[in-house]
């Protein structure tokens, strides 16, 4: 039995999950029994045991055992144990000719080569699974109406998720707020174009409707909050899965030119084997053992014994080099591949680099300033500048404050790691939650890497200000003046 549709079907019907998208927004909290302040800690821990980790359902681990023998099922190790078993009845029919060593070397090389290759394997996913809680996305939820980071497999429906730019969705939930929000919906529906959201139903699908965001997809722009209604296998994507099934794996070219190879040196060598076995019946006409114990040595004589050891060990040593290199290899099948590569491309945020970012310097009134972060003074020359000795410094911290969608909170962080870094700079000379109050945001334009830029609209004393930040280009071409030591200057 599924707990978790258990627990979910206990909570909101089936009927009405699949119509939760119609629903008011008032309606669909009280449904899940949560708020737009999110859930306390007691009601997210009572839900976890509920509803379990936000994970889809994995296949059972086969035990070691088996997992060592399915090393033997192959085409070249099915001919070395033919060839031992043929070796070994030579030995009984012809004792003394030297079957018998023939036949032990054959086993041997076959149980060294699957022995190999299951140490290699078994090393690498014993390292996979270490690495398995670093390489866990993690999203930004309200929990006690206060923001926080948590890891995405402890999601709960319920929860209000918190969206921005570049976030990956991990669990099926519906719109409450949203402001330009683009989702990129490919690998669920395979279409090309993200996808815009809104807070309204736009079909009787759930899976095509507007107000919904899916496990599985990416946010390209915008930001939105959204409740959890679905986890783990409830999710479309856990649907998907359930109906595909597993996908049995192909093999890759190296092994087809193997079994290809094996399966003509096994009809040659059966060919010789017969033909000397005839020959030796009707033309020779020696003994009937005889004659069977050599076209058996024949067949034996053509078995490659040597290529499946010599292909492993190449692979495998393939494997050791890149692992001093930093890259683990799960599968050693997988290696040969690499020999047709040309580019690899790969995600480098927290993986090539750490996803931190600082600011080193700021540039204002034609002036350059190195920060320095550890002592939070701007330099000159190495010299320590007063904040009012630099034209605009508060209007521009200002901006950098917020125009920003990032959380810094007792020592924690959430969001953009460029927003964070800005607002940690601002955190060195001023008290953010103060400027934040005395400026509530009324508007906000979200970054997007379409437009390349962000604007807020804040309330200022009795009327209001647009904060805009973005690229040079972008920024540059909205502006007609730039200020610089107490001066509006025409561009």
């Amino acid at each position: 039995m599924n707990l978790q549709a258990t627990a979910l079907d206990a909570m909101i019907p089936r009927e009405v999950l699949l119509h939760i998208h119609e629903s008011p927004t008032e309606e669909v909290l009280t449904l899940l029994a949560t708020s737009e302040q999110g859930l306390d800690n007691e009601e997210v821990r009572a839900r976890r045991k509920s509803f379990g980790i936000n994970r889809l359902s994995e296949k059972p681990e086969l035990p070691l055992v088996v997992q060592f023998l399915l090393q033997f099922h192959n085409l070249f190790s099915y001919l070395l144990l033919i060839g031992a078993a043929l070796s070994y009845v030579g030995e009984l029919l012809v004792p003394g000719q030297g079957s018998l060593y023939i036949a032990i070397a054959l086993l041997g090389v076959t149980v060294l080569n699957a022995a190999f290759t299951f140490l290699q394997e078994y090393k690498a996913n014993k390292a996979m699974e270490s690495f398995h809680n670093l390489m866990t996305s993690q999203v930004v939820v309200l929990r006690n109406g206060e923001r926080m980071q948590v890891y995405s497999e402890y999601l709960v429906p319920g929860d209000i998720m918190l969206l921005a730019e570049g976030d990956k969705i991990t669990a099926d939930a519906r719109l409450i707020e949203q402001h330009m929000l683009k989702v990129d919906h490919s690998a669920l529906t395979g279409e090309s174009e993200p996808q815009l959201r809104s807070l309204k139903a736009t079909s009787g699908n759930v899976l095509l409707s507007r107000n919904m965001v899916f496990s599985g997809t990416l946010v390209q722009s915008g930001t939105g909050t959204a409740v959890v209604v679905a986890t783990g296998d409830e999710t479309q994507i856990g649907s998907i899965a359930r109906a595909t099934g597993e996908v049995e794996r192909q093999q890759s070219h190296l092994q087809k030119q193997i079994a290809h190879f094996i399966r003509v040196i096994s009809y040659i060598a059966i060919f010789l084997g017969v033909l000397f076995f005839l020959l030796g019946v009707f033309v020779t006409q020696n003994p009937l053992w005889t004659n069977l114990v050599f076209a058996i040595g024949i067949i034996v004589a053509n078995v490659p014994e040597g290529l499946l050891p010599t292909v492993t060990l190449t692979l495998s040593i393939a494997a050791q080099r890149m692992a001093k290199q930093q890259v683990l290899v799960k599968n050693i099948d997988a290696i040969e591949t690499l020999g047709s590569l040309t580019v690899i491309c790969s995600d480098k945020t927290g993986t090539l680099t750490e996803n931190n970012l600082n600011v080193h310097a700021i540039c204002l009134n034609d002036t350059c300033y190195d920060f320095a972060r550890d002592q939070k003074r701007l330099l000159q020359d190495q010299q320590h500048m007063h904040l009012h000795n630099i034209p605009g410094i508060h209007d521009f911290n200002d901006i950098l404050l917020l125009c920003n969608n990032s959380t810094l909170r007792r020592g924690e962080s959430f969001g953009d790691a460029t927003e964070i870094c800005l607002k940690r700079y601002v955190a060195a000379f001023s008290n953010l939650q103060y400027i934040e109050s005395s400026q509530p945001r009324i508007q906000e334009i979200p970054f997007s890497s379409e437009t390349r830029f962000m604007v807020t609209v804040n309330r200022y004393d009795t009327h209001v200000r647009a904060y805009l930040k973005g690229a040079s280009d972008v920024v540059l071409e909205k502006c007609s003046h730039y200020f610089a030591n107490n001066q509006c200057i025409e561009l």
